[in-house]
């Protein structure tokens, strides 16, 4: 029998990887689990750190994903599949998001669905991952900011 497959966020805060430990120390037996990090590109250096040495010490086997922003109008934002030592650290894929959609602010949340949403469902799209549980790791300087969205 398969194992149930859950795609896992971590955010790169300290709760959301103690979520990974003990969902991969206590559960793993059951689900097959998917570990994802979405940068983007406006992390601090020491998250990506902290990301890569979680990563590292859990055997995570972690999937680095980068929005990818399409330039042309009516197209959607895709993913691409980077490294701790790829990932992008200048800010590049925010300001691509900030060139197409404007700035994000309070009454238009772009940002997260552009740079964490949009790409992690085209990556699932991809891979051939339909219909599966999620385990969202939100930092805890996120929950002010989070939307109550039951489709994530």
């Amino acid at each position: 029998m398969d194992k149930e497959l859950i795609i896992v966020t971590f955010s790169g805060g300290r709760t959301s990887g103690y979520m990974c430990y003990m969902l991969k120390k206590y559960l793993s037996h059951i689900y097959d689990f998917k570990f994802c990090f979405m940068n983007t590109g406006q992390e601090h250096n020491e998250t990506l750190e902290f990301v890569n040495k979680v990563d590292k010490h859990l055997g995570l086997n972690l999937i680095w994903l980068e929005a990818e922003i399409q330039e042309k109008d009516r197209t959607g934002t895709t993913h691409k599949v980077v490294t701790y030592e790829t990932a992008d650290r200048d800010g590049r894929i925010f300001e691509d998001m900030v060139k197409k959609f404007g700035l994000p602010n309070k009454n238009f949340i772009h940002c997260t669905r552009e740079l964490k949403i949009r790409p992690i469902e085209h990556w699932k799209k991809v891979n051939g991952y339909k219909e599966n549980r999620r385990a969202l790791g939100i930092r805890y300087d996120e929950f002010r900011r989070v939307k109550n969205d039951k489709d994530y």
